[in-house]
């Protein structure tokens, strides 16, 4: 469940980051062969080559860039994007000189209060405002109207850039927990917070780290250039949807019509008569963007070097002080979700000398809207940024105390396997499902162990039944497309074998049907009815070392295998010699954990040269990235495809992205079948079902290699059109490893220490 795509205020691009994976944790009812996640949307294009779009041109009834066209010089085409981009860093900074000693440097701080996530939130940036700067902290904290009394952590997201170590980083929201973030999750936090702060304007600092291409301009008109060229899918939302007329004054999105105080309709479930809590909650709305002004305007394409996330930015044609300028008016930035749009309003010159917006209107790809004013800016000329920007911490903050420490049940080291067994079973497709106690209580049905979900899911029925308070409001990207809407709910505990999380934060979602679950956990209240519940994501998995053990049945046995589930304190875990020599590095995208294994789609190779898919990734480390030297003991020699680890995903042991399976050629060479079928996945008043559709292709790769051992014959499907929103791949991975692969192995998630081990039963 991680939303919250980059986070802070550019956070919320990535709180997308925190519960969006919660709509990856799809379960699948099979009429026939079941593929986990799929489905065509006019944003599918996007999703399959974001780089591609945001800098492709198209089609336009009004002219290219003249030969000739000039904002202050005479220029040809070829270095109209000079041009355009040093006038609007003369307008920004209010003069031709960037390094005009009367000019802004340092460090600056803009902030202010605003609306996200449908509560009230103050957001910071601070930033180098020098010529060559391009460090900076972002941070966004919401108030959830929760007292002091109750010691719950802070709802603070933070996200920064430390150019001297090129390392970007983030918080995730509700746990605090620092991780370094990798590709296009570094890339998405730079875009953003470089356009927002005007460091993507810095010359040759600039230059060294981003690509960027004048698309059209400068005599076009903005309204024009916003409704000929925008990402946003025209199914979903019309430019004028997005930004209204001036003087309509409408709030815009997706649903088209408010639900109501809570959002969430009441009425009778399983669990009772009661209405849920969600439905007399308060919730913000931002409202409507900045309107479209009048006037010229020109569209720039921009992206970081090495990377494959691009954003689309519109400038607006201004004059300050009687010189003509340019500002930003509009950002898209396109991921595998959707596409992220910015407006830009009321810009004015601060106390510091610096042009900065008054308005800052966000719109997440499934529907979220906030918007952030700018009430204050103040400068720090001697601050040391090598101290600002650079990772507070690694890992969960144990060293503040907003944030309570989980505890861990003591007990001698012969009892402690005892102690950190699970009640645990598996789900039709694979899925992990577990019984954790949730505010001291037993479950009442089964978690799905979701690796690819940042937080935590609930039923709404259940949260009310356990009395947790509901605030704000979330959207994610869900089955067939649909943005889903929940409230957040706040639990007391969450424990699970020797493990105690305080303070869980969770995204409500109806899911006792996304799933066929074995009878209701043992200890759980009968009437209760069962079923899946919720979902468990990586804010509980960093605080233990999970063993999941999946033994398969010794042939002539008359007894099944046995599945268990064992959460340890990793400060007592003691790993075999086996798994030491099998551990892997984890790589976080987003806040989601990828791996690297060698994949051979079919022992068809006739030449001694290595099939395409054996090959090592193109490119190297990415800026922003943070990659540091291998080392040995953590598994970061171990080298092969990028693969996100989705155990929250079921029915095939593999999903292979488009783009590889058309490089591997991967439907030819494994005699690709249709399989037809429903999947199902998360809702928000009940499951959806969906109809599987002809373009998920499936077939059996020959083998999947991990460094503790491998699989043959493996269930892999792709999407032969490209891949869809909700499975939400990066563009650096070729796939996901899902559930249904880990059986016949123990697997091993310590992502504290951010590796994992995979042991099969036989190892060549």
């Amino acid at each position: 469940m991680a939303v919250a795509s980059g986070a802070s205020v550019d956070a919320i691009a990535s709180i997308g980051g925190m519960f969006a994976a919660t709509t990856r944790s799809r379960s699948y009812r099979r009429r026939s062969p079941n593929p986990p996640e799929g489905y065509r949307c006019a944003s599918r294009l996007i999703s399959e080559k974001a780089h591609a779009v945001a800098f492709g041109r198209t089609a336009s009834a009004w002219p290219r860039t003249p030969r000739g066209a000039s904002l202050a010089l005479d220029a040809s085409e070829d270095d109209g994007i000079l041009e355009v981009l040093a006038a609007a860093e003369a307008t920004r900074r209010g003069s031709s000189d960037p390094d005009s000693p009367d000019g802004p440097r340092g460090l600056i701080t803009v902030g202010g209060d605003g609306i996200c996530l449908g509560l009230t939130a103050s957001w910071s940036l601070t930033f180098d405002a020098s010529s060559d700067g391009m460090g900076f902290r972002d941070e966004i904290s919401l108030d959830t109207g929760e007292t002091a009394e109750s010691k719950v952590p802070p709802m603070l997201f933070q996200s920064g850039y430390d150019p001297e170590a090129d390392v970007a980083w983030e918080t995730e929201l509700g746990s605090g927990t620092c991780r370094a973030t990798t590709f296009d999750g570094a890339h998405r936090s730079l875009l953003i917070s470089w356009i927002r702060s005007g460091q993507w304007l810095n010359g040759q600092a600039a230059r060294r780290r981003l690509l960027l291409k004048l698309i059209r301009g400068p005599r076009v008109p903005l309204r024009a250039l916003v409704e000929e060229h925008t990402m946003v899918p025209k199914l979903s939302m019309s430019a004028s949807f997005a930004e209204p007329e001036p003087g309509n004054t409408s709030g815009g999105g997706r649903r088209g019509k408010d639900r109501g105080k809570g959002g969430r309709k009441g009425g009778r479930n399983k669990f009772g008569d009661a209405v849920s809590r969600a439905s007399v909650r308060e919730v913000k709305r931002a409202g409507a963007p900045p309107p479209i002004p009048s006037g010229d305007g020109a569209l720039v394409a921009v992206a970081c070097r090495g990377g494959s996330v691009g954003a689309r930015v519109w400038l607006r044609r201004v004059n300050v002080g009687g010189d003509d300028g340019w500002v930003p008016h509009r950002c898209e930035l396109a991921t595998p979700e959707g596409v992220e749009a910015w407006v830009f309003g009321e810009w004015n010159r601060s106390d510091v000398g610096l042009l900065v917006p008054g308005v800052s209107h966000q719109t997440h790809p499934a529907g979220n809207s906030c918007v952030y004013r700018a009430k204050r800016t103040a400068s720090m000329i001697d601050g040391e940024s090598s101290e600002i920007f650079s990772q507070p911490y690694e890992g969960y903050p144990t060293d503040d105390d907003r944030w309570p420490v989980p505890t861990y049940s003591i007990n001698d080291a012969a009892v402690t396997e005892a102690a950190a067994a699970v009640p645990a079973a598996r789900g039709e497709g694979g899925h992990v499902l577990v019984a954790p106690r949730l505010n001291g209580q037993a479950s009442p049905g089964w978690f799905v162990l979701d690796t690819s979900c940042a937080g935590f899911a609930i039923e709404p029925s259940v949260a009310d039944r356990l009395g947790m308070p509901a605030f704000g409001e979330l959207s994610v990207v869900g089955v067939s497309a649909a943005a889903l809407s929940g409230a957040i709910r706040r639990g007391t505990t969450i424990s699970a074998g020797c493990v105690d999380v305080p303070a869980p934060v969770y995204m409500e979602q109806s899911l006792a049907a996304a799933l066929r679950t074995p009878p209701a956990p043992v200890g759980s209240d009968p009437s209760a009815g069962g079923g899946l519940v919720g979902v468990l994501g990586t804010d509980f998995l960093q605080h233990c070392v999970v063993e999941l053990r999946a033994p398969r049945r010794v042939p002539g046995s008359p007894t099944a295998p046995s599945f268990g589930v064992f959460c340890f304190d990793p400060a007592k875990y003691e790993p075999s010699d086996r798994v030491r020599a099998a551990w892997q590095r984890v790589e976080w995208i987003q806040g989601v954990p990828h791996v690297r294994v060698k994949l051979t789609v079919a022992d068809d190779g006739l030449t001694p040269t290595p099939s395409l898919e054996q090959k090592l990734p193109r490119g190297g480390p990415q800026v922003g990235t943070g990659a540091g030297p291998e080392n040995p003991a953590d598994g970061s020699g171990w080298e092969g495809r990028l693969f996100r680890l989705s155990l929250g995903a079921g029915g095939a042991g593999a999903i292979v992205s488009a783009r590889a399976a058309k490089e591997w050629k991967m439907v030819e060479r494994t005699v690709g079948l249709r399989p037809g079928g429903v999947m199902s996945g998360p809702g928000e008043e009940r499951s959806r079902l969906a109809a599987v559709e002809p373009e998920v292709v499936t077939g059996r790769l020959r083998r999947v290699e991990f460094a503790g051992g491998r699989f043959e014959t493996v269930r892999a499907l792709t999407h032969a059109t490209g891949d869809p929103p909700d499975l939400a791949l990066s563009p650096h991975a070729d796939g996901a490893l899902c559930a249904d692969l880990f059986r016949g192995c123990t697997l091993v998630l310590d992502f504290g220490r951010n590796r994992i081990a995979v042991l099969t039963q036989q190892v060549d």
